[in-house]
């Protein structure tokens, strides 16, 4: 089948085997690396950062993307809100929060996703010889992105290299391969009357030199990717999906020797915390990827004959009760105050115990909490309690 479905194994590895590192060595990478690392601006513990890295890895594998968010949320809220802070703050700072977590998930997610789809559409270059941009087409797309909806340019055009979706934080755009002839019939159309339009030549030679898509409208917009527009290229986000599979060897040589060798320097000398400690040149070098840790269950050792038997001969257990209003408050803990999205929570549903964690405000005096069979429910704050010894974020 000539179009295969975005391979999903390959991107939920794609974000397991991105070596998790502080933001100070992160920020003395260059942007091709910068793309095969994870990081989280204002957390340097080498576990919260791999378990952050590990939840977006599950989204391409059917992850739910909110419970994913909620938890994802609860990982990095400890390191980004203070507990001691007025609410007026502090509210601010969970806000931040869950808007770091949406951005993170989007911009790992959708990378390791057009990572893989990079590469179907790269071997279809013969049968698809040009690409198309296309936006998500609402309220929220940036007026650069939104100029280039639908433009149609060659598969091997320079332009792809720093404008391939997400080419800048919180990206949602797309790209979609075009055959030769849909290309003239799109080139044919009047103007606004088909989905995609092929640039004349001196509008994209313009675009290549000054960085304006200027299509004659008296209303040039600035399309340059933040690595154009940053004054210092090697700090700016970067991403070409089609440097993603070049060896790390391959990527370096595209420095001169002095940068190269102080790279070479900077990834010897950090480790990824994974079993081994390899450095992260070595993590890609040997191309490791470590693949999400799977429950092994360990069988119980036998059971003495004398001791078989006599459970044999016993008596069924009596179903347990289900717990009083009283029994069920006096196995939990109060709801604190300021409770943040990630906290387990239980609360009593029509005599049952129901569990989950707090993902979201439900309402002027409720919860939305997100349930371990995957549904959500929003639920009173005077009807949740802490499982005693359940986590909390401020824990973490």
């Amino acid at each position: 089948m000539l179009l295969e479905p975005t391979p999903h194994a390959q991107a939920a590895e794609f974000i397991s085997g991105k070596p998790a590192v502080g933001r100070s060595a992160f920020d003395r990478l260059t942007p091709e690396l910068k793309a095969r690392a994870f990081t989280v601006a204002g957390i340097e513990a080498a576990d919260t950062l791999q378990r952050a890295r590990d939840l977006i890895a599950e989204l391409p594998q059917g992850a739910d993307w909110d419970a994913q968010k909620a938890k994802l949320i609860g990982e990095i809220s400890p390191f980004l809100v203070d507990e001691t802070a007025d609410p007026e703050a502090r509210q601010k700072q969970v806000g931040a929060a869950a808007r770091k977590a949406e951005l993170l998930m989007r911009t790992h997610g959708f990378q390791a996703y057009a990572a893989a789809q990079h590469q179907v559409m790269d071997r279809q270059r013969d049968a698809f010889p040009l690409w198309m941009y296309m936006t998500f087409g609402d309220g929220h797309v940036r007026p650069s992105h939104a100029a280039l909806n639908g433009i149609i340019i060659a598969a091997g055009h320079p332009f792809w290299k720093d404008h391939s979706p997400p080419w800048d934080w919180g990206c949602r755009c797309n790209k979609v391969p075009v055959t030769a002839d849909e290309a003239r019939e799109y080139a044919a159309a009047e103007s606004g009357s088909a989905a995609g339009w092929v640039p004349q030549d001196a509008v994209l030679k313009r675009m290549e030199q000054t960085g304006m898509l200027d299509v004659g409208d008296g209303r040039p917009v600035d399309v340059r990717s933040p690595k154009e527009k940053a004054d210092d290229p090697g700090t700016a986000f970067g991403w070409d999906p089609g440097s993603m599979h070049l060896p790390i060897a391959d990527v370096l040589k595209r420095y001169d020797e002095p940068t190269a060798a102080a790279l070479r320097k900077l990834l010897s000398g950090e480790t990824v915390d994974v079993p081994g400690k390899p450095t992260v040149l070595g993590w890609h070098m040997e191309r490791i990827a470590q693949p999400p840790a799977k429950r092994v269950d360990i069988p119980a050792p036998p059971k003495p004959a004398a001791a078989a038997k006599r459970e044999a001969a016993a008596p069924a257990p009596r179903p347990t009760p289900e717990p009083t209003r009283a029994a069920f408050d006096e196995l939990t803990d109060p709801l604190r105050r300021r409770a943040l999205f990630g906290d387990e929570v239980v609360f009593l549903d029509g005599g049952a115990v129901r569990r989950g964690v707090i993902s979201g405000p439900g309402g002027a005096d409720g919860l939305e909490v997100l349930l371990d069979d995957g549904s959500k429910a929003r639920v009173a704050r005077s009807d949740l309690r802490h499982p005693k010894g359940g986590k909390k974020t401020r824990d973490t």
